[in-house]
């Protein structure tokens, strides 16, 4: 079947970047930075532009109650605290409707099992995006005497098979390694991610999170820098910066007025 190809919803980004099915994605950044609400933010607005269904699987944040309100707030456009009942029910309608959920029985999943629960959902439920939070969470399988990159290369290689045989987008969110020295404060790469380099090379498309500044003198910061920094394919766009602002009335992110360019 035809790839097919998705706008984002951040009207800055049109022309910039896209997501497409049968394609495999990373994200990273820095603790704290704000991956899970992108990602989250990400596939809300694909699913709702194109009604389209996701699997989740978050390993550090819970699907109910903090996922989903999450998804309330983004459905809403409002802060649960000050939702309505009938937005409260629209908004858990939504998530029915277009939302799965992967939940290992003793919260110890690996890829393997991952990929045999997704398969399931994927046929029966016509799910067509896969979000894993975080990889760092999932139990490493390795094989005797495999070496830590040599696993994380099979398995993202299962993965990026996977996306591709059942027409899906599958996204992993995946932390960096700690940076020192000169680094320290900068947004991380691909490569810096934990286990292994192959995190660059094997991905269609990778996401980096990043927030110059949490806080000043006036209080909390809420620019955030999302960075494109690989498209394997024209039609998910090419490597360039693109800024955010994190809009704390409505719980979203928005485009900044600012338009990011290419990255040199």
């Amino acid at each position: 079947s035809r790839i097919q190809v998705w706008n984002t919803g951040w009207d800055s980004w049109n022309g910039k970047v896209a997501v497409a099915s049968r394609c495999f994605s990373v994200v990273t950044g820095h603790s704290g930075m704000g991956k899970t609400l992108f990602t989250a933010q990400l596939w809300f607005q694909v699913a709702q532009r194109y009604d389209l269904k996701v699997l989740v699987m978050t390993m550090e944040t819970e699907p109910k109650p903090e996922y989903q309100r999450i998804l309330r707030t983004l459905h809403s456009g409002h802060r649960e605290a000050v939702m309505t009942a009938e937005q409260i029910d629209a908004a858990d309608q939504f998530i029915v409707d277009h939302y799965w959920w992967l939940e290992h029985p003793e919260h110890r999943p690996d890829v393997g099992w991952i990929l045999d629960r997704a398969e399931v959902v994927v046929v029966r439920e016509k799910v067509k995006i896969i979000l894993i939070d975080p990889w760092n969470r999932l139990e490493q399988l390795r094989l005797p005497r495999e070496m830590e990159y040599e696993y994380i290369t099979r398995c993202l290689r299962e993965v990026h098979d996977f996306a591709k045989t059942f027409d899906v987008h599958f996204q992993i969110i995946a932390h960096p390694s700690k940076m020192d020295g000169s680094m320290k404060g900068k947004p991380p790469d691909l490569d810096n991610i934990a286990g292994s380099r192959v995190w660059e090379t094997i991905p269609d498309q990778g996401f980096i999170v990043h927030r110059p500044k949490l806080y000043d003198e006036k209080g909390r910061r809420t620019e955030a820098q999302i960075i494109h920094r690989k498209a394997r394919r024209p039609i998910l766009g090419y490597d360039c910066k693109l800024d955010l602002v994190f809009d704390v009335a409505t719980g979203r992110y928005i485009d900044a007025p600012a338009v990011g360019g290419l990255i040199s």
